[in-house]
């Protein structure tokens, strides 16, 4: 079974990877993916799944942006560099 950082460094993945990910069947991988229940990219006649937005809508951030919160609990703006 893929797991999610296995597929993290990767641009896409096939909607049979997507179903080992989630562990549902490769069937109800592409009857969800007609629906439009996940991100699916077209290339002919095959389906991509974009990694990035896979991630996004598992509603996961990357470990290498981790959110940071204010001493509230709510997210902290991004900090921009300035010049000087």
């Amino acid at each position: 079974m893929l797991r999610v950082e296995d597929i993290s460094d990767r641009a896409v993945i096939s909607v049979e990877e997507f179903a080992q990910v989630i562990g549902i069947s490769r069937t109800a991988a592409y009857d969800a993916a007609k629906r439009g229940e996940f991100p699916v990219r077209r290339l002919g006649r095959r389906l991509f799944v974009p990694v990035p937005a896979l991630i996004e809508w598992f509603g996961l951030r990357p470990e290498t942006e981790p959110l940071a919160l204010t001493a509230s609990g709510s997210p902290k703006p991004s900090a921009t560099l300035s010049g000087g």
